[in-house]
C-alpha cells in the first residue's frame, strides 16, 4: 500500500510538525533576548495544527530577526494585549465591568468586522473616515477609542511605526435616533414634576439635578443623603461610591465607572429639599436605599426606565434615554448656570488630563458645595 502523503507543515518562519495525538511540536530560529543569541528553538504545545500555525504567528510577531518587517493584525493586537489589560483593570477596579462590556460589543458590532484582519501598519485613513461615516456618533467615538487603545499596545511593542487611528477625523454629529440629545431646563423642571410619586422619583432627581449616571442614581443609601448649607441655600447632597448595574446586582463599593466617579453629588433647592423629603420618607418605612424596592434591595434599571418614560411623557415632551437627564445635567450647568468646564468634569466624576488631574486636583464635598449653592444663588429656578 503506498505510503500516505504527509500534509505540509513547513512555513516560511519557523516549522508545525505532529508531536503525537493532540500535540504539536514547534521550530523557529529566533533571538529570545535570554544570552543566548539567535539560536534555533523548540517547544511542544497541546492543540491542532491551526493552534501550532497560531502560536507560530504569535512567536514570529514578537521575535521576528527582520525587525522592519515586523507587523501584527488588529485582531491579534486585541486579544494579545489590549483584552488581557482591560480584563487586569477590570479585576483591579481600575476599570468597570459595565465598560468593558460596551468595548467588547463595539469589537464584535464595529472594529472586528472592518479591521480586524487589517495590519495596524497598512490601515489606510481613508478607510477609517468612511468607516466612520457609516456610524452614528456615540458608536463611531467609542469605536474609534478602541481601534486607538488597541493600535496603540501595537506602536508600543514595535509593531507599527504611527497610530492611525490617531489622526484628527471628521466625526459623525448625527444620533441614532430622537431619544438622544438633552433637555432644557425649564423641561427638566417638569419632568420632575410629573414624576412625583413614581417609584424611582429619588433616582430621577439625582439624574437631572446632580448628574448621576442611570446606576448610579439607584446605589444610594439612606444614611448617604445628607443636608448642606452655602450661601444661603440648603442644598441635598449624596454619595455616591456604588451603582445598580444593568442586570439587577450591586457593584461593590468603590467600583464603578471610574475611579473619579467615586464623588459627592448635589442637588440644588427646590428638587434638594424634595430629594431630602423622599429620603425622610424612606426612612420612616424603615427601607435602606433611597429607591428601595420593600425587600433591602434598590430598584432596577428597568423600574427605572419606565418611571422614567411616564414621567416624560406625563411632563408632554418626548421620550430621550434616562442617559439624557446627566447629558442635560452638563449643558445647563456650563451655558446656563455659567460653572466653569473643569468643575462641571470633576463634579460629572471625570478625571481631568494630564498629571495634575491624575494627582493633584482632589476637590472636597465642600469644595462641590460652594460651586452648585454659589451658582443657584445667583440664578435660581424662576430666574432665568
Amino acid at each position: 500500500m503506498p505510503r500516505k502523503r504527509r500534509k505540509k507543515t513547513r512555513r516560511t518562519w519557523g516549522s508545525n510538525d505532529p508531536a503525537g495525538p493532540g500535540r504539536r511540536r514547534l521550530r523557529y530560529r529566533a533571538d529570545l533576548h535570554d544570552g543566548r543569541g539567535y539560536a534555533r528553538h523548540s517547544e511542544t504545545i497541546e492543540g491542532t495544527w491551526q493552534d501550532g500555525e497560531d502560536r507560530l504567528d504569535a512567536l514570529k510577531v514578537m521575535y521576528g530577526r527582520n525587525r522592519q518587517s515586523r507587523s501584527c493584525s488588529v485582531r491579534h493586537a486585541y486579544e494579545t494585549w489590549w483584552l488581557p489589560d482591560a480584563e487586569a483593570r477590570v479585576a483591579g477596579g481600575r476599570l468597570a465591568k459595565q465598560t468593558l462590556d460596551g468595548y467588547l460589543s463595539k469589537w464584535r458590532r464595529y472594529v472586528c468586522p472592518r479591521f480586524g484582519d487589517s495590519m495596524c501598519s497598512d490601515i489606510d485613513p481613508l478607510d477609517v473616515q468612511a468607516w466612520l461615516d457609516g456610524m452614528t456618533q456615540k458608536p463611531a467615538v467609542d469605536s474609534l477609542a478602541l481601534l486607538r487603545q488597541t493600535i496603540d499596545l501595537a506602536q508600543m511593542y514595535g509593531m507599527c511605526a504611527e497610530n492611525v487611528a490617531r489622526r484628527p477625523y471628521k466625526m459623525p454629529q448625527a444620533h441614532r435616533d430622537s431619544k438622544d440629545g438633552a433637555y432644557a431646563l425649564a423641561e427638566l423642571d417638569m419632568i420632575a414634576t410629573a414624576a412625583r410619586g413614581l417609584p424611582c422619583e429619588a433616582a430621577i432627581i439625582l439624574m437631572m439635578f446632580g448628574s448621576c449616571r442611570t446606576g448610579e442614581s439607584l446605589g444610594v443609601k439612606l444614611e448617604e443623603v445628607t443636608r448642606a448649607e452655602s450661601h444661603g441655600l440648603t442644598l441635598t447632597v449624596a454619595s455616591v461610591v456604588r451603582q445598580v448595574n444593568s442586570d439587577a446586582s450591586i457593584s461593590p463599593d468603590g467600583v464603578l465607572k471610574n475611579r473619579q466617579s467615586v464623588r459627592p453629588v448635589v442637588v440644588p433647592p427646590p428638587w434638594g429639599d424634595r430629594l431630602w423629603e423622599l429620603a425622610d420618607e424612606a426612612r420612616g418605612r424603615g427601607d435602606v436605599w433611597l429607591c428601595d424596592l420593600g425587600s433591602g434591595r434598590p430598584l432596577s434599571q428597568n423600574r427605572l426606565r419606565s418611571s422614567w418614560r411616564m414621567a416624560v411623557e406625563g411632563a408632554g415632551l418626548t421620550v430621550r434615554q434616562p442617559r439624557s437627564a446627566r447629558r442635560s445635567w452638563e449643558t445647563y450647568m456650563r451655558w446656563d448656570m455659567g460653572v466653569d468646564r473643569s468643575k462641571v468634569e470633576q463634579m460629572m466624576g471625570h478625571a481631568l488630563p494630564g498629571v495634575t488631574g491624575e494627582h493633584y486636583d482632589k476637590p472636597t464635598a465642600t469644595a462641590f458645595v460652594d460651586t452648585v449653592a454659589e451658582a443657584f444663588s445667583r440664578k435660581p429656578f424662576g430666574c432665568r
